[in-house]
């Protein structure tokens, strides 16, 4: 049996007469510039939002009291990329501000979310046996030792931390009021894609997390171009791409609401579809190839990956029934190693809802007992 990968290489190769081979197509010089987490040396179209992080973080430098910033937008607008981008920058200008970048799908709970914090400053931690206090009590020993004049924290998707079976949200406070209650200066920037986590905060918590509030707007269709034609200058050859292959993937960018990782990773997926078939350009055909037959499902897999355990059960109890609100908690209730109360399954049911996963309508229960919700996946 001929071997698959000698198949597969076969294929890619031009092949004359004989066994004489022209040359490998040559479509990527770095196809990791089209990746999501590629944090390139200019940030187009968002100067006006990256001003006013910086602005906000200015005081650090001078050891004063900085802001705290609350970033939201729908994904794939820039909102992760342009504060990685300041922390970058940051870094580079003084040593004595320390960013932490922490992702609460990673780390969902107060300890660990301070424990992430004080590994990032050389205090490696116990993942159990001390108490949140005393973990607090360990990042301030750090940041004293270390000399610093302020540190940066990023809590990224922060509204994980009010998903979870426990409300996690104490540790919002424990660094929003670090300046006060620990004499240690913290900006902290929270990162969402719904305004109305807002709305979920203790008033306490509030007033000190919020001093400065960022809205990110979907990228149009100019923008998405622009940041297409940067990215491709490095990562493709110059004659890979055919001149309608941007503007395309730029539109299926702007299809799905303006996301610029959507467009990029079309724009991906089409030249690796070009390179695996051993043609020399990129064109319209392999970007039209991937959006019918492979964009729906990478994106589908990568929205459901992203989701908790708990999330992915409730999904699959669903399945292809409509259910009656009640009907649909009382059978997760009955399921085993899953703990559920009637706050936190209103909480995952909201959330799937805004990542469009279920569809919900309201009703009336028969004789009229009053309205109930029907529940179904989206269709």
């Amino acid at each position: 049996m001929s071997n698959i990968f000698s198949k597969f290489n076969q294929k890619r190769s031009n092949v004359i007469t004989g066994s004489m081979r022209i040359r490998e197509p040559k479509i990527f010089k770095d196809e990791q510039i089209l990746k999501p987490d590629y944090v390139p040396d200019e940030i187009l179209h968002r100067d006006k939002e990256i001003s006013e992080i910086v602005a906000s973080l200015q005081p650090l430098i001078n050891s004063r009291t900085p802001e705290n910033i609350f970033i939201f937008g729908p994904p794939g607008i820039g909102k992760t990329l342009s504060v990685r981008y300041v922390l970058r920058q940051l870094e580079e200008y003084t040593s004595r501000i320390r960013t932490v970048y922490i992702n609460c799908w990673e780390y969902d709970t107060r300890y660990g979310v301070l424990s992430a914090i004080c590994n990032d400053l050389g205090e490696i931690l116990p993942r159990r046996g001390l108490s949140s206090d005393e973990v607090l009590s360990k990042l301030v020993e750090a940041y004293t030792r270390d000399n610093l004049k302020g540190m940066v924290v990023v809590l990224d998707e922060f509204d994980r931390l009010f998903y979870g079976i426990r409300d996690e949200s104490n540790v919002l406070y424990d660094l929003a009021r670090a300046t006060e209650n620990l004499n240690i200066n913290i900006s902290t920037i929270s990162i969402s894609n719904y305004k109305d986590i807002l709305t979920r905060f203790d008033p306490r918590i509030k007033s000190s997390l919020v001093s400065h509030v960022i809205e990110y707007k979907p990228y149009d269709i100019t923008a998405l171009k622009d940041i297409l034609r940067e990215r491709a200058r490095y990562a493709f050859y110059s004659t890979a791409l055919d001149k309608e292959v941007i503007p395309l993937c730029s539109a299926i960018g702007v299809k799905s609401g303006g996301d610029a990782r959507v467009a990029l990773a079309a724009l991906w997926l089409a030249g690796k579809e070009a390179e695996n078939e051993g043609a020399d350009k990129v064109t319209v055909e392999h970007v039209d190839m991937i959006r019918d037959r492979i964009l729906p499902s990478v994106f589908n897999y990568a929205q459901k990956t992203e989701l908790s355990e708990i999330e992915k059960k409730i999904l699959d109890a669903i399945g292809d029934k409509e259910w009656v609100s009640g009907q649909l908690y009382k059978r997760l209730k009955g399921m085993k190693r899953l703990k559920l109360t009637d706050r936190t399954f209103r909480n995952y049911i909201k959330r799937l809802h805004e990542l469009g996963l279920i569809e919900y309508s309201d009703a009336r229960y028969p004789h009229g007992r009053g309205k109930t919700r029907l529940i179904r996946r989206t269709r």
